[in-house]
């Protein structure tokens, strides 16, 4: 049997609106120009004098949404060609290797060796560590470094490569948590992202509207940058995604910013749930439904089921996430810790887990 899917297709005068490129929106999309955040000039500090032969880690923290991954991204695409517009870097352009892993998507250090050298197939990490003591300059970024599962990532390449390590994370505590012969290792540079002011917010939402709208209304972006500092903690990709539909729906007018910028917390919500894996996601459900981490752990499917070691690691992850705040209790003798979500729209979490039948028989 066939379908009629004409009478579902958008019509053919159908418009995008004031928006020229989608993808100039999109919150994984780099854009051709950056906005040039006041700790650029420290990062790029510590990649010269490596460059020149002094080693020095770094890691960039700051909260979601405030530029880490932007910067960096840009950062590693730009270098090789500014490199070669400056005597005395140029003989080092063509060398320089720079890499980009997510530990989202990588989160072992056994998985990143084997994107940094190509190799497949079970090749013992000790062949894949020999090959890279071979590179003489690289640059590795690892994105979300709090999600790696074992830190020998963090020891190996500070102590026995010549490899540049950049480590990005929202909060600074799991590196405080290291192992110290770890910490002793890398002995970085910490650079803070603080959080954008309304100015800096306007500045940034306004090239991001250059880049991908044929029309926008500079007074309204301004009063979105500042609706986005006050009520989504600073969050540029609220703004963004605020740009993209107010461009969509041609809505220019300061009535419309609150109604679209709700709308965007909401996507950005629904894409950070998204990106959870299973446990993450299950944790997180659970501490949400049960408001204590006892009744969580213990409600538990058995194909979950984890130390409690674990299973608070997974919590203090969800907090440093700012998904959760856990707050210690105390009723007479007993001490526990309940949960308070920060999510502005809990419901997504229990919409994903029905979509992945997590919970189901």
């Amino acid at each position: 049997m066939s379908i009629s899917l004409e009478k579902y297709l958008a019509p053919p005068d159908f418009s995008l609106g004031d928006v020229r490129d989608p993808r100039v929106f999109e919150l994984d999309y780099i854009p051709r120009k950056i906005y040039e955040r006041k700790e650029l000039p420290q990062i790029m500090e510590l990649i010269s004098l490596y460059l020149k032969g002094s080693r020095i880690p770094c890691i960039i923290w700051g909260e979601r949404g405030s530029g880490k991954t932007t910067t960096v991204k840009a950062i590693l695409r730009e270098l090789p060609n500014a490199l070669r517009r400056v005597e005395g870097y140029k003989e080092v352009a063509d060398s320089v290797k720079t890499v980009y892993v997510s530990a989202r998507e990588k989160p072992t250090s056994y998985q990143i060796y084997q994107f940094l050298t190509g190799m497949k197939g079970g090749i013992p990490a000790s062949v894949m560590k020999e090959r890279l003591k071979e590179e003489k300059k690289m640059i590795l970024a690892v994105d979300e470094a709090d999600l790696l599962k074992d830190d020998d990532l963090l020891y190996f390449i500070p102590r026995e490569t010549s490899i540049y390590l950049i480590l990005l994370s929202r909060d600074i505590r799991w590196f405080t948590n290291l192992d110290e012969a770890v910490k002793s290792s890398l002995l970085p540079k910490h650079v803070r992202f603080n959080p954008y002011t309304a100015e800096e917010m306007d500045e940034i939402l306004t090239m991001r509207a250059k880049e991908g709208l044929n029309y926008f209304d500079p007074t309204v972006v301004s009063a979105l940058a500042g609706i986005v500092v006050r009520d989504a903690d600073s969050d540029t990709r609220v703004g963004i995604r605020s740009l993209y539909w107010l461009g969509i729906k041609r809505s220019w007018n300061e009535n419309a910013l609150m109604d679209t910028v709700k709308e965007s917390i909401k996507e950005v919500e629904d894409f950070s749930i998204r990106m959870m894996n299973n446990e993450e996601l299950v944790v997180l459900y659970l501490s949400i439904k049960n408001k204590q981490t006892n009744r969580a752990y213990e409600a538990l499917p058995p194909k979950f089921k984890m130390s409690k070691a674990s299973f608070l690691t997974k919590l203090n992850r969800l907090q440093e996430m700012g998904l959760i705040n856990l707050i210690k209790v105390s009723q007479g003798r007993i001490h526990t810790i309940a949960v308070q979500p920060l999510l502005r729209h809990p419901e997504i979490v229990e919409e994903e887990i029905e979509a992945r039948g997590l919970l189901g028989d």
